[in-house]
């Protein structure tokens, strides 16, 4: 039997050991240069199973083996005054489409129901 832990295995020798990632920086209009376009924001697990859907800050989703259904890339304002951003998403579980909320209220749905905003 093989005992499973969570400690990192030390580096192999003559290498540096691996330093975590820095913690994310949090999202506001106050500070706009903490995130970019590209940055992930959200993520949410598709209806078909083991698939997902990446939300972007700029709108942008990246559907992996899940079929997409649209995004709001293109149409956010990303300026470095007040910049309107993506900032979290949500997959109807009737439809198979989702919703995307923006750093200013609105809400966007790509084949899911409009439940106003």
């Amino acid at each position: 039997m093989h005992a499973v832990g969570l400690a990192t295995p030390p580096p192999p020798a003559g290498k540096a050991p691996l330093t975590p990632p820095p913690p994310p920086q949090a999202l506001s209009a106050a500070a706009p240069s903490a995130i970019t376009p590209i940055t992930a924001i959200s993520s949410a697990s598709a209806t078909s199973g083991a698939s997902y859907y990446v939300l972007r800050a700029n709108g942008a989703v990246n559907a992996f083996g899940a079929t997409p259904h649209g995004s709001l890339a293109g149409r956010l304002h990303y300026g470095t005054t007040a910049p309107v951003v993506a900032v979290s998403m949500a997959v109807d579980p009737s439809s198979g489409g989702y919703w995307i909320a923006t750093s200013t209220g609105g809400v966007y749905g790509f084949d899911a129901p409009s439940l106003g905003s």
